[in-house]
Formats: structure tokens, sequence, C-alpha cells
């Protein structure tokens, strides 16, 4: 059979289950497995609360999020889904071909990158 020179003598039979050094009730929801599901997907009034309302938004942070299912965010989603595309396909044709970059190609490879710059600093 097979013999390992790493593994202890007998095991997987000398495994023991470890115990959680604190007690705290996040320590022992994340070592009991038929709660653990349930602890994350079950809503508690603690967490409910944290959540902002209209009258708690102020104006300088939140107050800036875009609603993810309002018709601006539709939008810029779709456009940001043409600047894909156009960067899937014209990317790998102009490094293939060693096409020069003049015109409205240059505009495109201009734009382009701005556009993720401020992507990144909109979604983050």
């Amino acid at each position: 059979g097979f013999e390992s020179t790493t593994l202890p003598v007998g095991w997987p039979k000398t495994l023991r289950s470890r115990r959680p050094e604190r007690t705290s009730t996040m320590t022992r929801m994340s070592f009991n497995r038929s709660h653990r599901l349930s602890a994350l997907m079950a809503p508690s009034k603690s967490t409910a609360s944290k959540w902002p309302t209209e009258d708690s938004v102020d104006s300088k942070g939140a107050g800036a999020m875009i609603d993810p299912s309002s018709k601006v965010h539709l939008a810029y989603s779709m456009f940001s889904m043409v600047v894909l595309v156009s960067d899937l396909t014209l990317l790998p044709y102009l490094l293939a071909w060693d096409i020069d970059i003049v015109g409205p190609l240059y505009g495109i490879a201009c734009a382009t990158p701005c556009f993720w710059t401020i992507d990144l600093v909109i979604n983050f």
C-alpha cells in the first residue's frame, strides 16, 4: 500500500475536530455547520438598522450613489458593454495586424482607457 513519510501513523483517524478558542457568537456560528447557512441568510434587526434610509443619507457620501434599478444605471451599463465589446474586438485586431492608430482609432484608443479609469473611480 501507500505510506506517506509526512502523515502520522493512523491518519486520518488521528484527526480531531477543532474547537473554538473564543466563545463569541460569531465564533460559535462559524464552527456550527448546521446553522452556518441560516445565520448568513436570515436578516437580523441589528443588520437591518445599519442600511441607510432616505432620511439618514447625507449630501456628502451615499447620496452620490446611482440607483441600480434606474434608467441612468441601465444606460451606463449598456454603454459599458459597448466599450467592452469594442475593446475586445479592436485591441486584438490592432495588435495582430500592426494597424496604425490614426484618426478615429486614435480617439478610441485614448477614450477607452479614460472611460475605464472613470468607471473604476465611480464603482469604488
